[in-house]
């Protein structure tokens, strides 16, 4: 892939081929969200990062995904 991929080609692949992984097996039920949003992780914050990600369904049951997104947005 080119380094010069804009993030919306890139998405749009993404979402394309990741999509027509799963039909094939057999999770038809799969869709994507409309939009996406787009975040970097530092090395420093690694840990941090897939602390957040090994908690995160527990954690969006008192946060709305939505009301951190927006959160993160303001910033």
């Amino acid at each position: 892939m080119s380094k010069y991929l804009a993030d919306a080609e890139f998405m749009k692949q993404l979402k394309g081929s990741s999509s027509k992984w799963m039909s094939e097996q057999g999770k038809r039920e799969f869709q994507w969200q409309r939009g996406y949003g787009w975040f970097s992780v530092g090395p420093k914050d690694l840990d941090l990062a897939k602390g957040y990600l090994a908690k995160q369904k527990e954690h969006h049951k008192t946060v709305t995904f939505q009301d951190e997104f927006r959160k993160y947005g303001d910033r």
